[in-house]
């Protein structure tokens, strides 16, 4: 199945087990979110909701793909372009009796797919500046991009290395020469296929420690 079309698939189920507030109802994707946020306190009886933001403007995604293009000279992958072109951000918690359903797409991203902006803006800062003969600067990039954040630890990012594979990857602040994607451990072969592993993990923040 083509990459954009099994994105596509995932989401199309995801919006199947969520009412139009996001809300999971009963359904075995509810099971999964409960029992992977047991960890962290979620109780039982939970409201859970998943937080899939509208989509991306055109021209944020346009901007991203110019973005990816100047640090890494590689194309933006179709399975991230397909991603952001349904829900500019996506992530899952639990909310409190009488919580502001209408405000959740405030909430914070970590252990989510983190919105366009929050990606473009690690990628312009860059992880390091080199200087000329002449005094000017330029921003360096690995040739990757964040689009996962793992709060203290780093991303998930799809790897440019081999920008038609572009597997995703587990790229951590210290482990490895931080200018290189090579040596990092794979978390699945394609930005599809990680999509599909962690929603059904129940968006497990954890799971890539498993």
């Amino acid at each position: 199945m083509p990459e954009r079309d099994a994105v596509n698939k995932v989401l199309d189920a995801l919006n199947d087990a969520t009412d139009a507030r996001g809300v999971v109802g009963d359904h075995p994707l509810r099971d999964a979110i409960l029992q992977a946020g047991e960890a962290s306190g979620m109780p039982v009886d939970a409201t859970v909701v998943v937080v899939a933001r509208p989509p991306a403007a055109a021209s944020d995604l346009q901007r991203l793909a110019d973005t990816v293009r100047a640090r890494t000279g590689a194309a933006l992958p179709a399975g991230l372009r397909a991603f952001y072109e349904r829900h500019d951000g996506l992530w899952a918690g639990d909310v409190g009796p009488g919580a502001d359903l209408g405000a959740r797409v405030g909430w914070n991203y970590e252990h989510g797919v983190r919105p366009i902006a929050e990606v473009i803006a690690e990628l312009e800062s860059g992880f390091r500046t080199e200087t000329a003969p002449d005094g000017s600067s330029r921003v360096l990039c690995p040739p990757m991009i964040p689009f996962f954040d793992v709060p203290d630890q780093g991303w998930h990012a799809l790897d440019l290395e081999d920008p038609i594979k572009a597997p995703v990857i587990a790229f951590w602040h210290d482990d490895g020469d931080s200018m290189k994607t090579t040596g990092r451990p794979v978390l699945a072969p394609s930005f599809a296929i990680w999509l599909e592993h962690w929603v059904e993990s129940g968006f497990d923040p954890f799971w890539y420690e498993r």
